[in-house]
């Protein structure tokens, strides 16, 4: 999520990538999106403004990829009600609901609980805007967070992780896989401090994409495998270690929902 430049200038469908010029003929924006219910000009166009873009350029030329912050917590928008709960007089900020183990957060000293209020000296008013700023902030850059905690506010210097591509953040706990596992085809994840709070178990991976293989098996993408053949796993590693002879048949335990069930996955 990154901030726009939102006009009624026409710009036709297929125009992403354009320039959006002020009244000087200086280029402010890149065009990129519009919002039309006639499937013409007409409507609300978007641009990323120039700033952004030149400083994405500036990422890309330098390390031939924009690479973004990662902050490494779940957030929520507060309501009336929450607001009040936590002594804040009016809803405002991110409410972290979890904090991933490990991660910028972690190492910063948030918590579950807190409440960021600003961000590199900006306010915030929901939690949308913490998104927007992380989208634009730079993996390794040290940000200034205003956090109310304990009905006080305080402040918080983090230094962002890099926010990696799903297959770039696994491939440490991936690379090399026998043959034979990889032709499942399925990718998983670990679970986030949230998600293992929701499930009350203290291991679990989840299922980011499956594979014909898996599908056919009932594995759908969302759902938290937790075991395999009764014994739970932790890890990227332990799965591997429990296919590495390929078993002709292995009960896979998932959470789905809430719901525990076992589904059978044939590897003949």
């Amino acid at each position: 999520a990154v901030p726009h430049i939102q006009t009624d200038v026409p710009v036709n469908p297929g125009h992403s990538g354009g320039p959006l010029l002020d009244a000087s003929a200086s280029v402010v924006g890149i065009n990129s999106q519009i919002h039309t219910l006639s499937g013409g000009y007409q409507g609300l166009s978007f641009a990323v403004p120039i700033d952004l873009a030149l400083r994405v350029k500036d990422e890309i030329v330098a390390h031939g990829r924009m690479r973004h912050g990662y902050l490494g917590v779940a957030v929520q928008s507060l309501d009336i009600t929450l607001a009040r709960a936590f002594g804040l007089g009016h809803p405002r900020g991110a409410l972290v609901a979890g904090v991933e183990a490990g991660s910028a957060a972690e190492k910063g000293g948030l918590r579950a609980g807190d409440i960021i209020t600003g961000f590199k000296g900006e306010t915030l008013a929901h939690a949308g805007e913490l998104t927007s700023h992380l989208g634009v902030a730079l993996a390794g850059e040290r940000v200034r967070l205003t956090v109310w905690r304990a009905r006080k506010a305080l402040e918080v210097v983090v230094q962002l992780d890099e926010a990696l591509p799903l297959e770039d953040a696994q491939a440490p706990d991936t690379a090399p896989m026998p043959q034979g596992q990889q032709e499942l085809g399925w990718t998983l994840r670990p679970l986030t401090a949230l998600e293992h709070t929701r499930l009350g178990v203290p291991g679990g991976l989840q299922v980011e994409a499956v594979s014909a293989l898996t599908a056919q098996a009932g594995l759908l993408a969302g759902d938290a495998l937790l075991a395999i053949n009764q014994t739970p796993v932790h890890s990227l590693e332990e799965v591997r270690r429990l296919l590495r002879g390929r078993p002709l048949n292995a009960a896979l335990l998932v959470d789905r929902d809430g719901e525990r069930l076992y589904l059978p996955l044939a590897l003949e």
